[in-house]
């Protein structure tokens, strides 16, 4: 039942593997294309729906497919917190896309409340392919005091 959603996970969040090495200097996690930027990170990576009409390795894909679990609701239409739901945790959210809390991992950490505003366990030598933490101290996101304040998750 889950084991799409946890093989999306791995793609995306795969653990830090010794194949790809950063040297000392080099500049780290610069953005190739848009797929990389924060604002796409936040308002579009699994939100906006793809427009590839042939089939597709979806998750490889950064862009949401029908029945995907990787989904995510835009932040910018509807309004929730960067917050686990409890109930969704438990697999029963009535409350679907009315529900005031984040749904799934990509929803919480890519929440613009939570992404990128607390720095990587790993610094400079993380390898994930999306991570939602900061690496250098010019990725760390400072949020203004009023948009920091998100829901606390009611658990």
């Amino acid at each position: 039942h889950y084991e799409p959603a946890l093989v999306a996970l791995q793609r995306f969040l795969p653990s830090n593997s010794d194949d790809v090495v950063v040297e000392e200097g080099e500049d780290f996690d610069v953005p190739v294309d848009a797929f990389s930027c924060d604002n796409f990170r936040m308002f579009e990576f699994k939100v906006k729906k793809c427009a590839l009409a042939r089939s597709h390795d979806w998750t490889a894909c950064p862009f949401a497919h029908p029945g995907e679990k990787a989904r995510r609701r835009d932040p910018r239409k509807y309004h929730y917190s960067g917050s686990a739901c409890p109930d969704f945790r438990k697999g029963a959210c009535k409350r679907g896309d009315a529900c005031e809390y984040a749904h799934g991992v990509f929803e919480c950490w890519l929440h613009p409340a939570r992404y990128r505003t607390q720095p990587c366990k790993d610094g400079t030598h993380c390898r994930r392919r999306v991570c939602f933490f900061a690496h250098t101290q010019e990725q760390l996101r400072v949020l203004p005091y009023s948009s920091s304040s998100s829901a606390v998750s009611p658990e």
